[in-house]
Parts: C-alpha cells; structure tokens; sequence
C-alpha cells in the first residue's frame, strides 16, 4: 500500500503554506487569556488544514528560524487503545515467517533445557565418582587395618594359646570343685553340736564325686543328700542323744539324722549317730566369680 501526498499537505508539513504563514503573524492564544468584550472569535480566521497523517510520518522536521515556534511532539500511543485518525499500520510480514520465529523460540529453549539437563548429569556423575573415590579410600584404610591387626595377632599367639589353657583350668577347676565342702569348718560346726560330756571319736564321710552322681536313700521318709557322716561320741555318762540331734538339725544343709544304738565298755558309753546333708553345705569356693 502506498501514500501520495498533496502539494498543499507537502507546503503545510514544512511550513511553508498559507495555514503556517497565518499562524506566525496571529499571535499564539496561551491557556488562560480572554478575548477583549465586544470582539467576537470565528473559527474562520485561523484556517484548519487537516494533514494527511502519512506526511506526518514520512517528513522530517524543517529547521527553526528566530520567532518561529517549535512544532509539538508527537503523543506517545497508548497501548490497549484503539487510536481514531491515528497512523495507519500493515502488517506485511508473511504468516510463515512469524512461524519459524516462534519455532527458532521452541528450539532455543528445547536446547537450554538440554543443556541444562547435561550439566546436571556431569554434575550428578562427578558427585558420584567423589563419592566412590572416597569409599574406595575408606575401604582401603580398612583393609589396611585388619591386616595390620592379623599381623599383630600372629605376634602373640603365643598369648593367646595360654589364654585358652588359662580357660581350660578355670573351667576344669569349677567342675571339680563344685562338690567341695569346707570339712574342717564343717566338722567344728558338728563338734559344737555336741553335748556337754561328749567326745567325737570318729567321723566317717562319703561325699559326692563330680563324675557321678551320689547314691540317693531308697526310704521314702529319706531327703535328697550330697553326703553322709557317720559320727560315734564318747561320754562319761549316759549321752543325752536326742538333745544332739536336736542341735544337729542347724548345721548348714542339714537333710536328716538318724540315731545308732549306745554302748557301755569299760565305764564308757559310746553313741553313733548318722547325718545326710544336701548341695546347701557346698562352700562354692571354685564356682564364685573371681575366684
């Protein structure tokens, strides 16, 4: 499309038309100023010449001489708002190229994401290839240490051969003597049981083994025993037995007691008594922690 302009529109653009020359002699009205009373304004004395908006377009500005007033500047369109006797505008730029514009604006954008995606995969990888690196250090430190500690082991296996023998005593020495009872002390419990005039003669004692099992009573009325004492006791007079077995009954693991007959030889009675005991007379001086 194109704009042809008037000879009157090209002398009104550079001022040189009869519309500029009545604007330069009649001064200009300022906002503000009235007119003298009695003088009536018509709109016929400063003439409206309507320029074609392509010449205003098209045309450059004419230089300013002196008392020549500069033209005004052109209003900064409104975007959104539709200008009436505004310039007019074509757009002749073909439907395909704004396409490939836009397809150009996809496939930048396709390309940064791909880029983008591939700096975060050799940022991933390197992370993961720190990380294995420090595993890998990690696990040969370790390697290290195991085979500097076997190292040190094989120093002392001797020590630890020992060790083990050390262990095969102390286990030995609680399985044998977890039968042991204190007899001495034992024996001075039972000799304090012993009434006033009375003698302990002879003690015999069949204890338990801790390879067998001790032979238990076949009596019903008889209580489970680790031992049996055979006592015989001597006195001047007639020995009060019941009164021994009444203290025999609190020496420790105390089962049961049963009284053998009293003999008289040569002024002397002579009374046997037999006693059971359990596992509570045990003294469990190799089975005690620390021992």
């Amino acid at each position: 499309m194109k704009f042809y302009l008037t000879k009157q529109a090209q002398l009104a653009a550079e001022g040189r038309g009869p519309a500029s020359a009545k604007a330069a002699k009649s001064p200009k009205a300022t906002k503000g100023t009235k007119a003298p009373k009695g003088t009536r304004r018509s709109t016929a004395d400063v003439p409206l010449v309507p320029a074609p908006p392509a010449a205003a377009a098209s045309l450059v500005a004419a230089p300013q001489t002196a008392g020549e007033a500069s033209p005004p500047k052109q209003p900064k369109p409104n975007r959104g708002i539709i200008a009436i006797g505004g310039l007019p505008r074509v757009d002749l730029l073909p439907p395909e190229v704004r396409a490939e514009r836009r397809a150009a604006v996809h496939v930048r954008r396709a390309w940064t994401a791909v880029a983008g995606l591939a700096i975060l995969v050799v940022v991933a990888g390197g992370t993961a290839a720190l990380y294995a690196q420090g595993s890998e250090a990690t696990l040969a430190s370790a390697q290290n240490q195991t085979s500097f500690l076997a190292s040190q082991t094989m120093k002392y296996s001797a020590v630890k051969t020992t060790q083990g023998q050390v262990d095969l005593i102390d286990a030995a020495r609680k399985v044998g003597g977890s039968t042991d009872i204190n007899w001495p002390a034992y024996l001075a419990k039972v000799q304090a049981t012993l009434p006033s005039g009375m003698t302990l003669a002879t003690v015999t004692i069949d204890s338990a083994s801790p390879v067998a099992s001790y032979a238990q009573a076949t009596t019903p009325l008889e209580g489970q025993r680790v031992a049996t004492l055979t006592f015989s006791a001597t006195s001047t007079s007639l020995p009060s037995v019941p009164t021994w077995l009444t203290k025999l009954a609190t020496l420790p693991g105390y089962t049961d007691a049963q009284a053998g007959t009293i003999q008289l030889q040569t002024g002397v009675y002579t009374a046997g008594v037999v006693v059971h005991i359990d596992e509570k007379a045990f003294s469990d001086a190799y089975t005690k922690e620390g021992k």
